[in-house]
């Protein structure tokens, strides 16, 4: 682990502290503008496997990135903590392995897990190694608060707890079984914010299982009457996003209907401090994700306050569990694999941008 004190990320810091003001026409009594915080070029890596990503954002804490370093048939991530108000590097660690695998956090952002690992974010220190099966391939990782037990979901449909004793010493955690869903459908796992619970989606079936975290107990199964989200169970409520609802995870009542934008496909949603609305991204058609993307700001009535379309160029990478900070990177058409795809495929080339989201 490394740490860095070092001072803004690029020259252009200066300016952006006077933050580029994005403000979106409104609807209603409430509109949403968007400033900018920082920007920084992403870091490389040295074989230029992979530019620096934001993977999280830890309230209180700053924007979690990732890289990839390949040395021969080695594969290096590397972790970096950059901070909310200015980008610096706060720490550093890094994990055998490539990119793209699943990563998690807890609800006070203290801990980070991967499949294999648990980390203390500020340390930089490693408390657990995950031992999994070897035919275990990881879809999607949880943290319980306070780092006492990380679920992970394979492709088989396994769901395997790990219950993680002090988490202030490093330790080898061995699994439990769960329970299953059917496979390749178990994509999204998630902690209730007491730890009480840990909850899993089937996506075959379009339901969603809860257990009891203390002896492991089937507790529900309720089924949707819409495929749920990507993040549906990553916010830190008693809710649960479908493509059009909110929904309460106990019983299955919707709570609120959320019309989309055409053409729309919601990606990502939080819910406001104070319940002061309802922040949704979503991505266009799919010949074009981000020709048609979008910010959306909703009621707890589900009632669209405004809507703020953005630049083809920017790409969401993560959103803050509250929706108060938003980490994009900047896209440029890839080059095609061959001819007729060139609409199809972006890649990103940096920089990366921290936006506050500010509802009045």
């Amino acid at each position: 682990m490394t740490t860095s004190a070092s001072g803004p990320c690029c020259i252009g810091y200066l300016l952006c502290l006077v933050g580029a003001i994005i403000s979106a026409g409104g609807c209603g009594d409430k509109t949403m503008t968007l400033q900018q915080i920082w920007f920084c070029h992403a870091a490389e890596s040295e074989q230029k496997w992979g530019a620096e990503a934001p993977v999280l954002i830890l309230p209180d804490m700053g924007v979690l990135t990732e890289t990839c370093h390949r040395n021969g048939n080695k594969e290096l991530r590397i972790f970096r903590l950059r901070s909310l108000d200015s980008g610096a590097v706060i720490s550093t660690f890094t994990q055998d392995g490539s990119v793209g695998h699943p990563i998690g956090s807890d609800s006070s952002s203290k801990y980070l897990a991967t499949s294999t690992a648990v980390w203390n974010v500020l340390s930089g220190k490693r408390i657990a190694e995950l031992t999994k099966p070897e035919d275990h391939v990881s879809e999607s990782v949880a943290v319980s608060p306070e780092g006492r037990a990380v679920l992970s979901a394979g492709t088989s449909g396994e769901i395997l707890i790990y219950k993680i004793g002090d988490p202030t010493s490093e330790q080898q955690v061995q699994p439990s079984v769960l329970g299953r869903v059917h496979a390749g459908s178990a994509h999204h796992v998630a902690f209730s914010p007491d730890g009480t619970r840990a909850l899993a989606v089937d996506l075959h079936i379009q339901s969603w299982f809860v257990w009891d975290t203390s002896n492991l107990k089937l507790l529900s199964c309720i089924r949707m009457q819409e495929t749920p989200t990507p993040a549906a169970i990553h916010a830190p409520w008693k809710g649960f996003f479908g493509q059009t609802a909110l929904v309460d995870w106990d019983t299955g009542r919707t709570i609120c209907e959320i019309k989309p934008p055409e053409p729309g496909r919601l990606t990502e949603a939080r819910l406001l401090t104070d319940k002061k609305g309802i922040l949704a991204y979503f991505q266009g058609d799919r010949t074009d994700f981000y020709r048609n993307h979008a910010l959306c700001l909703y009621d707890m009535s589900g009632s669209r306050f405004t809507t703020r379309p953005l630049s083809s160029s920017l790409f969401p990478a993560a959103f803050s569990p509250d929706g108060e900070y938003m980490a994009t990177l900047d896209l440029v058409p890839a080059p095609p694999p061959y001819p007729g795809l060139e609409a199809l495929d972006k890649e990103a080339q940096g920089p990366i941008r921290c936006w506050r989201v500010q509802v009045k």
